[in-house]
């Protein structure tokens, strides 16, 4: 049996990240529940969360892969994205229909929650990725996170190009680590 490596830090990161991510948003669908949101304010409460998140998210990239490969950051920054606004937007539509019965209601939070960690996480490993090249980064290895499904634990061997795009699902939390002249001799 394959022995498995500790987890990486960054991986630890990104966790943390979604998970607060998940728990805004059940708490300000638990604010909707309570009627002191209509769905229209819930939605754009939703939107301004996982766009500030997103921001977050880019930031925390390079200042982390900063530290880690112990330089400055790249200084990389999302731009004011309206198209990322409206896919946000829409996500958001189609996770909380304009009509949902009773019996549906949890199934709408948890739609909700798969969005918002699906967002933050997209966000972490988009600006992992800028934050590498911005090192100068030639090489990562893919970090399965814990519970990782079989196709990206089969993923997870092997260095692979920066400029190669690291593949992933809905809510995948697998990580980029960055893998430096001296881990390849």
């Amino acid at each position: 049996m394959k022995r498995r490596k500790p987890l990486p830090p960054w991986v630890k990161v990104q966790a943390r990240v979604a998970d607060d991510t998940e728990a805004k948003v059940r708490a300000l669908f638990a604010r909707h529940e309570r009627g002191e949101l209509n769905r229209s304010e819930l939605v754009v409460e939703l939107a301004v969360l996982l766009r500030t998140s997103v921001a977050v998210a880019i930031l925390l990239a390079d200042k982390y892969t900063a530290m880690e490969l112990d330089k400055l950051p790249g200084g990389w920054v999302p731009a004011d994205d309206e198209d990322a606004d409206e896919v946000i937007l829409q996500e958001l539509h189609d996770a909380y229909p304009d009509e949902v019965d009773e019996d549906h209601r949890a199934a709408v939070l948890g739609a909700l929650v798969v969005v918002g960690r699906a967002v933050t996480l997209d966000a972490l490993q988009q600006g992992r990725t800028q934050a590498l090249k911005g090192q100068d980064v030639r090489h990562w290895r893919r970090s399965p996170e814990p519970g990782a499904c079989e196709v990206c634990h089969d993923l997870a061997d092997g260095i692979v190009s920066i400029d190669q795009v690291m593949w992933t699902h809905r809510g995948c939390g697998c990580g980029q680590e960055p893998v430096l002249p001296t881990d390849n001799d």
